[in-house]
C-alpha cells in the first residue's frame, strides 16, 4: 500500500499526525506519532497495520514530541582598562 495513504487512514485510527519512514532496514518501515505513546492505543493501530500492510514486510511505530520555546541567553561584555596609581 502506498505510505501516504497509509499514514493517512493511521492518522484517522489515532487522531494525531503520522508519517511512514520507508526502508529502515531490510523490508522495514517506520510509523511516526506525533503524540505520547500514553493517548493513543497502539493495539488498535498495530491490529491496522497487520491487515493493511504486506506480509513481508515488518514495521517499529515510534512517537515524537516537539517543543517550541525561547530560550534567552544573557551575558556581558566588558572592557575595562587597568590603572595601577602608586604616590611617589
Amino acid at each position: 500500500m502506498n505510505p501516504a495513504t497509509l499514514s493517512y487512514i493511521l492518522e484517522g485510527i489515532c487522531g494525531f499526525s503520522t508519517r511512514i519512514e520507508e526502508n529502515t532496514g531490510k523490508n522495514k518501515f517506520t510509523v511516526w506519532i506525533t503524540s505520547k505513546p500514553f493517548l493513543c492505543d497502539e493495539s488498535q493501530i498495530r491490529k491496522r497495520l497487520d491487515s493493511l500492510k504486506c506480509s513481508h514486510m515488518i514495521y517499529d511505530i515510534k512517537y515524537e514530541n516537539s517543543t517550541y520555546s525561547n530560550i534567552y541567553i544573557g551575558g556581558v561584555l566588558q572592557k575595562y582598562k587597568e590603572i595601577e596609581l602608586t604616590e611617589v
